[in-house]
């Protein structure tokens, strides 16, 4: 009887654990919305859901790894007004799509860089 218990006992720690646990591992999205300072976008973190405009400061840094996923919302985008360091390679690219489940050119309104943003060199 005192095994039994302490089996239940450890069975109920484990079904606890669990249910504290799963919710974190779940959801591999992660949605962005607001102002960036500096902030790095990795493909192991991604995808990256855009709500609204995504303003990239003046003087800050975005920086989105190769193999990265972007998906943007209905009319969201990205304002740079600092600097976008994007680099994707070859079998590793960066995509920038529609988050709809039949994407479209329209469904998004794009990166726009104003004046004060940093050109490439």
């Amino acid at each position: 009887m005192k095994l039994y218990k302490k089996m239940l006992n450890i069975g109920l720690v484990v079904a606890m654990l669990s249910v504290m646990i799963l919710p974190i591992s779940v959801s591999a999205e992660n949605s962005v919305s607001g102002n960036i300072t500096n902030n790095v976008w990795t493909a192991e973190n991604s995808p990256y859901i855009v709500d609204g405009t995504i303003e990239v400061a003046s003087g800050a840094r975005l920086t989105i790894q190769a193999g990265t996923v972007v998906r943007f919302n209905e009319g969201a985008k990205l304002l740079i007004k600092g600097r976008l360091e994007a680099v994707g390679e070859a079998g590793n690219e960066i995509i920038f799509t529609s988050n709809q489940s039949n994407p479209a050119r329209s469904d998004w309104a794009g990166i726009e860089f104003a004046d004060s943003s940093v050109d490439a060199v």
